[in-house]
């Protein structure tokens, strides 16, 4: 029994690191699970189960509280900009005629909006907007830019589904048209929940 419970113990607190990892991200339930079941193994392997237990608990307890000080880190560099600014700042280096092919646009699972192909670095600029939903937002600019109702359609039912999405929007070769694509994120899957959206309820 009680080697069962340890094998039990060490299984629950990879699978439950493994789904903050790929899965949800670092919140406070999710994290909040973690410690009450490495608290559970730690007491378990220093006192009457087995001793591998120890390291174990401490691997996973030291990489969730890793994905917290990242998840810190970037939430600190988030730029603040109201939705009329940055639409604004979107919209023009999409209509400029040696402006970017490529624009890449989502909404990260803690609600910032995230963007890439305005600026001149590779990786996405994260922005938490002062007002409104992100998700209305990505999805008024989508239009604005593609006038694709189908792939924002697309897009809104995939976060209904749970399923977090990126909205890439490239620019066409001969005509220079936009157009819209859904594309699934390389991270955390968990989509946002606004807590106040007629259209998106959390």
């Amino acid at each position: 029994m009680g080697t069962f419970l340890d094998i039990t113990l060490a299984v629950a607190l990879v699978l439950l690191l493994g789904r903050t990892t790929f899965r949800r991200g670092p919140n406070a339930g999710s994290m909040a699970l973690i410690v009450v079941v490495g608290g559970i193994a730690l007491w378990r392997g220093l006192g009457s189960g087995a001793g591998w237990l120890v390291p174990v608990a401490f691997a996973v307890l030291a990489l969730a509280l890793l994905q917290v000080a990242l998840a810190v880190a970037v939430l600190g560099r988030v730029r603040v900009a109201a939705p009329a600014e940055l639409q604004g700042e979107i919209l023009a280096a999409a209509a400029r005629p040696d402006g970017p092919r490529l624009l890449v646009l989502a909404v990260a699972p803690f609600g910032t909006v995230l963007v890439q192909g305005i600026a001149d670095e590779p990786v996405s600029t994260s922005v938490r907007l002062t007002e409104g939903c992100p998700i209305c937002f990505v999805e008024g600019v989508a239009l604005a830019v593609a006038e694709d109702g189908a792939a924002v359609d697309a897009y809104r039912g995939q976060l209904a589904s749970g399923a977090n999405q990126l909205l890439r929007l490239s620019r066409g070769v001969i005509d220079d048209r936009w157009q819209a694509e859904l594309r699934p994120v390389s991270g955390p899957r968990k989509t946002f929940r606004p807590a106040a959206c007629p259209v998106h309820p959390g």
